[in-house]
């Protein structure tokens, strides 16, 4: 059985949390090791630029790179969300410059077939696409590439599965992974699941598609003629031989990683954290000093 994407979403959040929370545990742990009686601002700086002992730099090196560590993962973050910010921008500017006065008959059928045809812009662009864009108010680009490609009911079949990535708001649900993914990239775990999100939302639109049109040969024909690379965002022709590959019958690989396991870690994260964070101020306050030094 394909997992359900929520379950996947569910899944991200839990083992960022988890991770995030030990991470953000070992850097207070080291920030209180760190931390020591005040000392004057001279002897701090000479502590910092010159420790003395090397337990004093081993402390001083890990706390810094903890605090690195975290910094990079916000930035990285922060990068991903600008960048997509920026495409979304982009898109609404190119779409809108060649923008369609009118859908052509076949697309305004399926449209209203698909309850997209306030949300939908037809685009004069060769190349066979279609994709779901913006954040709060999504709407779905097809270009009259993929529209001179596909059968009218291949068309409808393609506009069920953008249609339902729009209500379900997927581009923003798709931001928070890519997201978590790019803030954590370094955790196998997590790269698995935002991997495996990526897959699952698509067969589980290809699904509602099946399920609706009562037949799964028009969402496969439009499959295989617009089959292509994975793309960044909920797109059509991504991930397209997985999604073949289930409507035939064959499950999707899932990760082992259980959301009992994060769950439970994070749980046990909490009462070390509410203990060091309570000292917050005296820790941060003192940091680059400790009793050694």
């Amino acid at each position: 059985m394909n997992p359900s994407p929520d379950r996947v979403l569910a899944r991200v959040v839990l083992v960022a949390l988890a991770t995030g929370g030990l991470v953000l545990l070992a850097a207070l742990t080291l920030l209180v090791f760190a931390a020591g009686p005040t000392l004057s601002g001279a002897r701090a700086i000479r502590c910092l630029i010159a420790p003395i002992s090397s337990l004093d730099a081993v402390v001083h090196g890990s706390a810094g790179a903890a605090a690195a560590l975290i910094g990079s993962m916000i930035l990285a973050g922060m990068r991903l969300v600008n960048r997509d910010r920026a495409t979304v921008a982009e898109l609404r500017s190119a779409t809108s410059a060649a923008r369609l006065g009118s859908p052509p008959p076949a697309v305004a059928r399926a449209a209203r077939e698909a309850a997209v045809a306030g949300r939908l812009d037809v685009v004069a662009a060769t190349r066979p696409f279609a994709f779901a864009y913006g954040w709060v108010w999504p709407r779905v680009c097809i270009s009259t590439g993929l529209v001179e490609r596909l059968a009218e009911p291949e068309l409808a079949a393609v506009l069920h599965h953008e249609g339902w990535h729009v209500r379900r708001r997927d581009p923003l649900r798709l931001l928070v992974v890519r997201t978590t993914g790019a803030a954590f990239a370094v955790v196998p775990p997590i790269r698995r699941l935002v991997h495996l999100y990526l897959v699952a939302v698509e067969i589980a639109a290809d699904r509602h598609v099946v399920r609706v049109m009562g037949d799964p040969r028009w969402l496969a024909g439009a499959l295989v003629k617009v089959a292509g690379s994975p793309v960044a965002t909920p797109a059509f022709e991504g991930h397209a031989e997985a999604r073949i590959a289930a409507l035939v019958g064959e499950p999707m690989p899932t990760t082992r990683w259980r959301s009992r396991s994060a769950a439970a870690v994070l749980l046990l994260e909490l009462v070390p954290l509410v203990v060091l964070l309570q000292g917050g101020t005296p820790v941060l306050a003192g940091i680059w000093t400790h009793p050694y030094c």
